[in-house]
């Protein structure tokens, strides 16, 4: 059994936070060029009045919005790779290509769940506030904010979750950060002789 000192706490703290945080900001890097990119090309289609290109504007915008979920799930597995391994940055986005290989899908339909999941609670908020959710922007944004952060949360774990699955299904051994030890139980009682 290994005792964790509060100064070792603090160091792979502070460590796993900055391997974190520098994955996050590559991927924000991505979702910006990503959305430039997009902007770029839908400009040109919403600068005509005529009904065929802002219609084919509308269909390119659901379809870079359809995309971006499915790159996203990328973006959200590396993060989540920087925090179980030791890679970050753009090694981490690779390696979470690699790991999510033939799992892709389903962390696309998990995205797209949370998505909808997130536009309907919005929504109903709407329908049952109208008008009165201006009045105290206060009380109700904190409300959001709270809600927002454990679905957040929630997405975090259930992406850690589908991490570990991938690897097991790549038949890899699960890596744990550090010098933390478990000991195997055994699944049959010892008889008393």
């Amino acid at each position: 059994m290994m005792t964790l000192s509060l100064r070792d706490l603090c160091s792979r703290t502070a460590t796993t936070w900055k391997r974190a945080l520098v994955t996050a900001f590559y991927t924000r890097l991505h979702q910006i060029g990503y959305w430039f990119l997009v902007v770029a090309l839908a400009a040109p289609l919403l600068m005509s009045a005529n009904k065929a290109t802002m219609s084919a504007a509308i269909l390119l915008g659901i379809f870079a919005c359809v995309y971006y979920l499915y790159l996203a799930v990328i973006w959200i597995f590396a993060v989540v790779v920087s925090i179980v391994e030791e890679s970050f940055g753009m090694k981490a986005l690779g390696k979470a290509t690699a790991i999510i290989k033939g799992r892709r899908l389903h962390g696309f339909m998990l995205m797209v769940c949370f998505n909808f999941l997130v536009f309907t609670v919005i929504q109903v908020w709407w329908m049952i506030l109208g008008n009165k959710g201006l009045e105290n922007l206060t009380i109700y944004g904190l409300i959001m904010m709270i809600v927002s952060s454990l679905g957040n949360f929630f997405s975090n774990l259930t992406y850690t979750v589908l991490y570990f699955q991938c690897k097991k299904n790549h038949g890899e051994e699960i890596e744990l950060y550090g010098s933390i030890e478990y000991a195997k139980l055994p699944t049959i009682q010892p008889v008393n002789e």
